[in-house]
């Protein structure tokens, strides 16, 4: 199943160093300030919906593998959470941010300690891009829920939009411990490495998301810019247009495609 998605914030990156084919219009997109792309705003562990059943089952015979790890928290909790859950997350796919976070209230009102609802909230405290929340929702989350996948999520996006990359790093490869196969824990894995200008790196990461989204066709251009790999570069710029052709930076895209086509042998 896949995440749903809106677009709000993301991340800051290490400043870019200077390039003689972009003006400092186009490196302040091209190295800095993701702000506006399309970000996750709920995962698997976040939208899915519990059977009644689950608060009394067993123990799985996969508990052993990371991939299937549910923790006695999430079997916990109530149908009625669920149900604001999948409220709120309705209306951020939406980009109805008050109703979300009205819908995160309920939910925590009803159990203040819910790691899923706290992760949730950490989503919608970035979508209304305050980060400083988000994390300290995020870690709550993670604290009372540590296999909440979609807490993890939320603290590696926030730690990316505040520049702490470290960190962001540390939250996205437990999210992937969880989930090898979380396409958006690679991403912000990714936006770390970025972030801490270890481009080779970032673009391994970035080889193996195979995921046809948006961001990971901005975050790829950026990176193989970095490496000096403009035309490269150039075709990720492209798809991106094409898949987000409403993206306000379009414009500015555009011109760093057309100054890359421009400049043989860059």
């Amino acid at each position: 199943m896949d995440a749903s998605y809106c677009r709000s914030l993301v991340l800051t990156p290490a400043q870019p160093t200077q390039n003689k084919l972009h003006s400092n219009k186009a490196n302040q997109l091209n190295g800095v300030g993701f702000a506006g792309l399309c970000i996750l705003c709920v995962c698997l562990a976040l939208c899915r919906t519990q059977p009644a059943h689950s608060q009394t089952s067993g123990p799985s015979t996969l508990d052993h593998d990371p991939r299937f790890e549910v923790s006695v928290a999430e079997l916990k909790v109530s149908n009625k959470v669920w149900v604001h859950l999948q409220g709120a997350h309705r209306a951020l796919s939406a980009g109805d941010l008050n109703e979300a976070a009205k819908q995160t209230d309920h939910a925590l009102r009803i159990d203040p300690n819910c790691g899923a609802a706290l992760a949730m909230k950490a989503f919608v405290d970035l979508a209304r891009k305050n980060p400083a929340d988000a994390i300290q929702n995020a870690t709550h989350a993670a604290s009372v829920d540590p296999y909440d996948i979609g807490a993890l999520l939320a603290l590696a996006t926030a730690y990316n939009a505040v520049n702490r990359f470290p960190d962001a790093e540390r939250a996205a490869q437990e999210a992937l411990r969880l989930n090898p196969n979380s396409w958006e824990a690679r991403l912000e894995l990714a936006k770390s490495f970025y972030g801490e200008e270890r481009f080779d790196a970032a673009l391994a990461e970035l080889d193996v998301t195979p995921k046809d989204f948006p961001d990971v066709h901005l975050v790829r251009a950026n990176v193989l810019m970095r490496l000096s790999r403009s035309k490269e570069g150039a075709a990720e710029f492209a798809v991106f247009v094409q898949e987000a052709p409403h993206d306000p930076r379009i414009d500015a895209i555009r011109q760093i495609i057309a100054q890359t086509a421009a400049s043989p042998g860059l």
